[in-house]
């Protein structure tokens, strides 16, 4: 299930609302300080804030999806397996959850860049019930880890 809601930050318009937020305004100032046209700078902002949103949806946008199991162990074992072949890392927060943190390269792991570290955008969380495990990230790296265990990708 894909964030359907147009509120969700994971959504389509929310991820596109928020990389345009993030970048139209800065793009359209240093290149109407560059070129000295604050003006075209603010429409070359705002054409470029929208190409780059649109173009981010497909790699920020969240999804959940549960996957059913019979034997709690043995789904566990298996996702562990195919987490670390992808070099994700897991962080048991309680027997119920589990953060899956994406490998970093260690370039932007200091200082005020630290949260922006692929672990963090790249992060997988796997939420166990009884018989089945529910499992939420972007929507990309979901697909492949449902993929590599059998579950439904769409």
């Amino acid at each position: 299930m894909t964030s359907r809601d147009w509120t969700d930050p994971g959504s389509s318009f929310g991820v596109a609302s928020t990389i345009f937020a993030l970048t139209a305004l800065p793009a359209g100032i240093l290149f109407g300080t560059i070129n000295g046209d604050l003006e075209t700078g603010i429409i070359f902002g705002f054409l470029f804030g929208l190409a780059f949103a649109i173009c981010m949806i497909p790699f920020l946008r969240t999804k959940r999806a549960t996957l059913h199991f019979d034997n709690r162990v043995s789904f566990e074992q298996r996702l562990m397996v195919e987490m670390a072949a992808l070099m994700y890392t897991p962080t048991v927060i309680n027997d119920n959850l589990v953060h899956y943190d994406a490998p970093t390269t260690g370039v932007m792991d200091v200082g005020p860049l630290k949260n922006m570290s692929a672990a963090h955008l790249n992060r997988i969380a796997v939420h166990f019930d009884a018989a089945s495990a529910t499992v939420i990230g972007p929507r990309w790296m979901v697909d492949k880890v449902l993929g590599k265990l059998g579950g439904p990708t769409t």
